[in-house]
């Protein structure tokens, strides 16, 4: 079923009501867009004089040309203004680099920004950094990070390393560098070789080229 040519459905039940205004899948199946956009969902349901698009149960938005995934257990698209939200808990992956963990999260597909009030996890698996932020917007295509009262957790994986606190802050992930406000460094302990320390800097500002730390 093709809607309005913006919507081609790929569902084995369909119901098409209010004289073909309204489309309802109610079995798992498949959506695609007409600029390449693949969310797969249990439940549909498409409002033609909107071109507003409801997707509910284990939903998946891919983008291969943008490279980014959404799951999330129901989203709203509005296709007229380029506007995906999704409610309640969601997950993406961000240029096969970044995984991003939060809520309610919108995308604004023509400016490919991403961005939540609700407080969000953020894992560089390049430079094995990880972010919490209370609230953040991203780029997509500047890769650049701005978020409030913010935690940078350098080298997450291993048993010591850097943590940093800020009020706010910008970061550019691609050059590696960020301007910030309000910062607290707390060191790993056994930078002084002595694991007994807890080593801090705190700071009014602070910024960085080339890299975080």
């Amino acid at each position: 079923v093709i809607a309005n040519e913006q919507f081609n459905f790929d569902v084995s039940e369909i119901e098409i009501l209010d004289n073909g205004n309204k489309v309802i899948g109610s079995k798992r199946g498949k959506i695609t867009t007409n600029d390449g956009v693949i969310i797969s969902a249990d439940k549909f349901e498409y409002n033609k004089i909107q071109n507003i698009l409801n997707a509910k149960g284990n939903v998946i938005i891919e983008d291969n040309i943008d490279d980014y995934k959404i799951f999330s257990q129901e989203i709203t698209y509005d296709k007229n203004k380029e506007i995906i939200f999704s409610k309640g808990e969601t997950k993406s992956e961000i240029l096969s680099r970044f995984d991003f963990e939060s809520k309610d999260l919108n995308l604004f597909r023509n400016k490919k920004i991403l961005n939540s009030n609700k407080k969000t996890f953020i894992t560089d698996n390049e430079n094995q950094t990880l972010y919490k932020l209370d609230r953040f917007s991203f780029s997509i295509d500047t890769e650049i990070l701005k978020g409030e009262r913010i935690l940078v957790n350098i080298d997450y994986n291993l048993p010591q390393n850097d943590k940093l606190y800020f009020k706010n802050g910008i970061f550019n992930l691609k050059e590696k560098s960020f301007i910030a406000q309000d910062v607290e460094v707390k060191l790993k302990k056994n930078i002084f070789d002595n694991l007994e320390n807890d080593p801090r800097i705190k700071g009014v500002s602070a910024s960085s080229k080339n890299k975080i730390t």
